[in-house]
């Protein structure tokens, strides 16, 4: 099984706040590990281990989903994560809400517990941080079972208020996946290793990062074995950057070294400069336009005059500047170094007093840390101000909130109305067809219209009247064509007089016959036509009562069934709005979370910023060394003694 190991993401971190390149960085920490998921998809890895602090503080909502989708393009791939100190999961933390799919599986819980990956044959052993420090040693109690496959342990941290750990925490386990440290590191060859941050965060994550690839094997024995490999990814390296002077050296001179070694290291890196050697005593080093090179996040300088002590002891023997060497000849610490230092600069001008001299030194000084802690201010007031936005917008959203809700109370009201009057018209409809329904039938005008079933019955019966009148017609006309076709038979046969009666009489009889006949036909003919019009005239005003009715039935059931298709239309319009607002409003409770929890890091920010920078550091350590030098000339009195002598 291959697998990769990754910890200390710190995805939304901003590293070097306040440089011209910061605002890169937290970029470069998305792209890096956005680079890690493209090459698990292509390399097709079974398995993912996040070892805590994927994120830099508490996530955001958006950020979470944005890491929902890059592991949801990994579905083959079996993703493993645990919260660490900077975004251990509180109540309310959006790892808790997270919709992950099928293949993502983290650990919610600050207790132990065990994540088992079938398909895998894998159980990863681990537990979140919910807190920012846990002191008690929890992965000393954490032990793999007996069941064979392979066993993972998950873990976070190593110091004394963050889990401590030692190497014998590992036993058992066919491989211990670390976090915490941003530096990668090997404690049991490849069996329990810190992965470190796939990307530099601090000025102090010198050194290749990326990520540990490893791979999981087994042997005929059943047993299992690891092999890992450190994997580069970061787009930047931080590189403290040592550059050696000598008393020859001028600022042109140490400009030019600047510029050649950042070129010659690499123009995109960033960098902490350490001036070191000996300098000319009248030179002081203009530090700040080293930073035109390249990427210069820290200079230090750590340069001394290029003093010959015990020369200058000897030549200086009884004067305060001996006295001032032999005080400091067994002092060996940086303050004592730099006091030094700048005692002898300014007893060896010969111009000023030197403890003018070390006053002046010490308010340059002092601007100098005023400037930077008014820089450091500055960042934090806009912070403030940042947070202040922040809150306001969050009020504006919460105000959206409570328009969104009471629009779909209003709607919800409206709608329950509606279907409240849609019901009613109902009723009413049934109740009026049924009352029309059982309202006897007579001939006489009624009062309200027909109903539509009253109507087809009455169309019904009058087009049986009209087809029984029109049949009893038909079975007239028939019988009197028989009746004439009888006559002329029998006036046939009494012409012929088949029975030899008399000639003359028959002949009448016959002649009478068919002319009877004939006439019959033609007045029952007349009779019929007259009858048929006479019950068609009568017929055509009930056809026309019963066809207008009808049609008014028509009109009338279309216009109800028009209504309750309007009633309908505006019943589905008000749940299309009212669905529209819950959603709004679901978006807005995300943006709310999102708001709170950006206040909070930026408040978290503030309370960091309080802390002074390593340049202002650095300027607390140059001004001991000019204080206790500034004490040494005034209060001690081997020095002010050797000073009296000399007046």
């Amino acid at each position: 099984m291959r697998f990769i190991h990754m910890a200390d993401v710190h995805l939304g971190a901003v590293p070097d706040s306040g440089c011209p390149w910061s605002a890169f960085r937290e970029n470069e920490i998305w792209e890096t590990f956005v680079r890690v998921i493209d090459q698990i998809r292509e390399e097709k890895i079974e398995l993912l281990l996040i070892a805590g602090d994927l994120f830099h503080r508490q996530p955001l909502p958006s950020q979470i989903e944005r890491v929902s989708q890059l592991f949801a393009s990994i579905p083959d791939t079996e993703v493993v994560w645990m919260a660490g100190s900077h975004d251990y999961l509180r109540e309310d933390s959006a790892y808790r809400k997270a919709k992950w799919t099928k293949n993502v599986h983290g650990f919610l819980s600050g207790k132990p517990e065990v994540i088992e990956l079938e398909k895998l044959h894998t159980k990863v052993y681990g537990c979140s941080y919910e807190q920012p420090q846990i002191t008690e040693p929890v992965y000393s109690t954490i032990r793999p079972d007996d069941q064979p496959g392979i066993h993972i342990l998950l873990a976070y941290g190593g110091d004394e208020t963050h889990i401590p750990m030692k190497k014998e925490d590992g036993a058992g386990f066919t491989y211990v996946a670390l976090g915490y440290r941003h530096l990668p590191g090997v404690l049991v060859e490849n069996q329990m290793a810190y992965a470190g941050s796939p990307e530099p965060i601090r000025l102090e994550d010198a050194g290749t990062h990326g990520v540990v690839y490893g791979e999981i094997t087994e042997d005929a024995q059943g047993a299992y074995h690891t092999q890992i490999t450190l994997v580069p990814s970061a787009c930047r390296s931080y590189i403290p950057l040592s550059l050696r002077i000598h008393s020859g050296t001028t600022q042109t001179g140490l400009e030019q070294k600047v510029q050649d070694a950042i070129q010659q290291k690499g123009s995109g890196e960033i960098y902490w400069l350490r001036i070191q050697g000996y300098r000319n005593p009248e030179l002081e080093f203009q530090l700040e336009p080293l930073k035109a090179y390249g990427n210069v996040v820290r200079i230090t300088d750590e340069t001394r005059p290029c003093y010959d002590l015990t020369r200058l002891k000897r030549e200086k023997l009884g004067t305060p500047v001996g006295a001032y060497i032999h005080w400091f000849e067994k002092k060996q610490g940086k303050v004592e170094q730099k006091a030094l230092d700048y005692g002898l600069q300014a007893l060896l001008t010969e111009t000023m007093d030197p403890d003018q001299v070390i006053a002046e030194r010490m308010n340059d000084w002092e601007e100098r840390k005023k400037t930077l802690e008014k820089q450091r201010q500055d960042r934090s007031t806009e912070l403030e101000q940042t947070v202040q936005r922040v809150v306001r917008e969050r009020a504006g959203l919460e105000q959206q909130m409570l328009v969104n809700r009471s629009e779909i109370r209003r709607l919800e009201l409206n709608r329950n109305a509606q279907e409240k009057h849609l019901e009613q018209e109902r009723r009413e409809e049934g109740k009026r067809q049924a009352e029309e329904s059982r309202r006897p039938q007579s001939g006489q005008e009624q009062e309200n219209e027909p109903t539509v079933v009253e109507k087809r019955v009455q169309n019904v019966a009058a087009s049986s009247e009209r087809k029984s009148n029109l049949t009893d017609f038909s079975k007239i006309s028939k019988i009197s064509e028989i009746i004439t076709w009888v006559g002329v038979c029998l006036a046939i046969l009494a012409l012929i007089d088949p029975f030899s009666w008399n000639r003359v009489v028959c002949t009448i009889v016959g002649l009478a016959i068919l002319v009877g006949a004939l006439a019959g036909r033609k007045y029952l003919a007349d009779w019929l036509r007259t009858r048929r019009s006479t019950v068609m005239q009568a017929a055509a005003p009930k056809e026309a009562e019963m066809s207008e009715r009808e049609s008014a039935g028509e009109e009338l059931q279309k216009d109800w069934e028009e209504r309750l298709k309007e009633r309908k239309k505006e019943l589905r319009e008000t749940s299309h709005q009212i669905l529209r607002l819950q959603e709004r409003g679901a978006h807005l409770a995300v943006e709310l979370e999102e708001k709170k929890i950006q206040i909070e890091n930026l408040q978290e920010e503030i309370r960091e910023m309080a802390s002074p920078t390593l340049e202002e550091e650095d300027c607390d350590m140059e001004l001991s060394g000019l204080k206790l030098a500034f004490t040494v000339l005034t209060e001690e009195e081997t020095v002010r003694h050797a000073g009296r002598e000399k007046t």
